[in-house]
Order: C-alpha cells, then structure tokens, then sequence
C-alpha cells in the first residue's frame, strides 16, 4: 500500500526549519523530505507465511549522506514497535525497506492489522550528534495483515491443558484424564505418543497412537489407568513427560507438555500404604544456650523442636527430659533447688549454677521426641552449659 504526503519540495535554508509533530515542535536539517510510504508482506522461505513486514519509506534527499531511518508502527491496543535501518543516499529521490520480523509483530503488537505507520523519521550524524532531518506522524495503515499470517509454528501447544480423576469426586479413581491444548494449522493425521511420569520422574504410563486432526486449536484427551499410579504411592502433581506429535510435514517436541492438578496417590485404586521403618528426624536448639553469671537464679529457656519424616508431613513432637550432669544440692552449688523446673505448659526452666568444688561445667540436656502416623519415634538434644568460668 502507498500513502503520497502532499509536500512542496523546497531549497534547503540555512536556518533549520521546524516540523510540527505530536504537539512538540522539532528543529530538523532540512536534509530530506519525506514524500510516501508503501508497506508489503514478505515471504522469505515461500512456504505462505510472511517472514518480515516491509514498510518502506521514500524521501527527497538534499544533502547526501548517510542516514537513520526510523519506523514506528502502532496497533489498535495501543502497542508500538520501532525498527531503524541505516541507509546511504545520493541527491534526489531514496527509498530504504525498513523490516519488522514476525517474531516482532506477534510479540510487539500481538494483534491483526491493519496497523497505523504512526511515525518515520530520518536522522543524520552532524558532528558527533545525531539531528533530525525530518520527521512525519500518523501517516496512515499498514495493509490488514493477520497475525495467523505471519510466520509461526505450524504444530503447536496452545497452552492449555486440565486435569480430572474419574470417576469424579469418587475415589478410589479409576482413570486420570489428562487434556492438552495444541494449534495445528495443517489438517490430517498425526502420530503422538506421551508418558505420565511423577515428581521424582519415574514413568507411570504411556499412550501412543494416530489420530486425524482438523487445523486450528485441538483439545487431545489422554486416560492413564489409576492402577499404576496407586501403586507407585506418590503424590501428584504428575506430569505428561516426553510428548511427540509428527505429521503433516511438522513435528512437535516437548520434554514437559503438562503439570496435573496435586490428585493424592492414596485415591487412586492399586494403592497399598508403604511400610514405614523410618523414625523422624528431630532438631533441637535453646536459647540461651550458655548460663552466665552463676548467681543461682531460674533462667527461662527458649526451646525450638522441628521434627521432619519421609512420609509423615505432621509428625507428633513432644517434651522427654532434661538432665543433668551434676546433682541439685551439690557443694558450693548455693544449696538452691530444684535446678529444673517444667511447668504445665511446657516451658522450661534452669538454674545458673554448677558445682564449684569440680573443674568441670554443668550440663543440661534437654532431649524432646517425635512420633509419625506408623509409630516410628525418633529423638534429638541439646544442652545448655553453665561454665565453671568464663574462660570456658
């Protein structure tokens, strides 16, 4: 398409004229005049998609030399996109093809045409400076290009996808579906093939057959038998693995093409609890950690027990003892006790004391326990130290 600017072509004038241009006034060099603008849809590889969207504009050219030129294109969203080229041009009349990719297109403007050539501009280095040698807006649309037009994958996922566990709401499931959004734009068969594996990547099922298409956006439905699933005893989300999809002269790759809904493996018929042998893991820490001074006053302990297990998410964490390396009463320890004191909610107490008559700090150990849903118990300490001195 050509859009002609209604110009008088004049001498350029010592003193640089200024050209309007979205409500700011522009200094330009005069050096060129632009005079039209065309656009054409280009396709490299000729295989009926457009590559590259020419836009091309034509200017007088009153001083040679080596120029900028600038396109900016504005869709009905609102988007622009610029693209620039550098061109060098003789006295007269110069023309230069400004491309915008379809990659450009699809992702910059993500809309159908036509779009507005909503700015071109030429530019000259002049001492280091690039300056305006002029500019004009808003000089009309594009051809109604389509972005189904552009160059694209043929064979595509579309980004969709659900998932379902039948029958519906009522465990123990029979079948996991699985729904998979693509976009062919080539209709016939295709061959597939999909693996269901879980988090740790181990393979619960595979589907492969042929299935004829029509060309747009497919929903591809695929069931998984809920036996193996149950029986592996591992939590979803799982997840449609190693997805192939060739036909038509296209093919489709895709190492990960889906992640399920979080189904629980103890849904799924076939499942059997594994044995858990396993005791949990329990960490201990107390603040304060040291007693200072020894002045046989009762000192709060703050205790933090964390309790993890390799099938129990909750285990059950509860207080077992603290004890002592040194006796209450002892020689020199102030005649005070009891040292440790557990009250009804839990908290605990120690005294900052230790037997003098020993070269040896008094240790305290404050173990708790931690039971899972098979029975597994598993323990963890601390201590709390009270010096002999603070050398120690």
């Amino acid at each position: 398409m050509k859009r002609s600017l209604s110009l008088i072509a004049a001498l350029v004038m010592l003193a640089a004229p200024a050209v309007e241009a979205l409500g700011a006034t522009t200094q330009t060099s005069g050096h060129a005049q632009i005079i039209s603008v065309t656009d054409r849809p280009i396709d490299d590889n000729e295989d009926g998609l457009y590559d590259r969207i020419g836009i091309t504009p034509t200017a007088n050219i009153f001083e040679a030399g080596t120029y900028i030129v600038s396109v900016v294109l504005r869709a009905s969203n609102g988007n622009e996109t610029p693209q620039s080229v550098e061109q060098t041009f003789a006295l007269g009349t110069g023309s230069v093809e400004v491309s915008f990719s379809a990659e450009q297109i699809l992702t910059n403007l993500a809309i159908d045409g036509p779009y507005t050539i909503a700015e071109v501009s030429f530019a000259e280095e002049v001492h280091g400076d690039l300056v305006t040698a002029d500019v004009q807006n808003d000089l009309g649309l594009t051809l109604p290009y389509l972005l189904s037009q552009l160059q694209h994958l043929r064979l595509a996922l579309n980004g969709t996808g659900d998932s379902i566990a039948a029958p519906v709401n009522t465990p123990p499931y029979r079948v996991l579906v699985v729904f998979l959004g693509v976009d062919a734009d080539l209709a016939g068969a295709y061959n597939i093939s999909v693996s269901l594996t879980d988090r740790n990547g181990r393979m619960l099922g595979t589907i492969a057959g042929s299935l004829p298409l029509q060309s747009g956006a497919t929903r591809l439905e695929f069931d998984f038998p809920g036996t193996p699933i149950g029986q592996n005893a591992v939590d979803g989300p799982y997840f449609l693995s190693n997805f192939t999809m060739q036909g038509q002269g296209q093919s489709l790759n895709v190492p990960t093409a889906y992640m399920t809904k979080a189904f629980k493996a103890s849904d799924f018929i076939g499942f059997v609890a594994p044995l858990d042998t396993i005791p949990p893991t329990v960490t201990i820490s107390a603040s304060p950690s040291v007693l200072w001074p020894v002045n046989h006053r009762m000192v709060e302990i703050d205790v933090h027990a964390v309790a993890t297990d390799n099938l129990d998410p909750n285990p059950v964490v509860s207080f077992v003892s603290v004890t002592s390396n040194q006796g209450d009463g002892v020689r020199g320890a102030g005649q005070s006790s009891p040292d440790v004191s557990v009250d009804a909610a839990g908290n605990i107490f120690l005294r900052a004391e230790r037997d003098a008559t020993s070269n040896e700090d008094r240790v305290y150990t404050i173990t708790y326990q931690a039971r899972d849903f098979s029975g597994n118990v598993g323990t963890g300490s601390t201590t709390v130290v009270v010096p002999h001195d603070q050398r120690r």
